[in-house]
């Protein structure tokens, strides 16, 4: 029984992907900042989309100083996108321009 959910979870983690770097504004939505992002990243999708793509949005961690910025963990519902996603944020032009 524990191999089984361990194995779910090992399969779950596939789908998500981790921001970084992303800074934290007063009174933020989180999954809204994600999606624009995400637009950005892979804008072959058609609008809307990513706004239903993302499940999931929230920071992780500590709670910390104002200057250093929690990373964000993302969860998909569809795993096109998250693999749309990854495969385009390594060349992506607008994530180099933002670190």
């Amino acid at each position: 029984m524990q191999e089984h959910l361990s194995e779910a979870e090992r399969y779950r983690r596939r789908w998500g992907l981790r921001l970084y770097s992303v800074p934290k504004d007063q009174g933020e939505n989180v999954k809204r900042k994600v999606s624009d992002i995400c637009n950005h990243v892979a804008p072959e999708f058609p609008e809307g989309y990513m706004d239903m793509a993302v499940d999931v949005a929230q920071r992780i961690g500590k709670k910390q100083d104002a200057i250093s910025s929690r990373s964000i963990l993302i969860q998909f519902a569809f795993r096109t996108a998250s693999d749309a996603v990854w495969k385009k944020a390594k060349e992506s032009v607008f994530l180099k321009e933002r670190t």
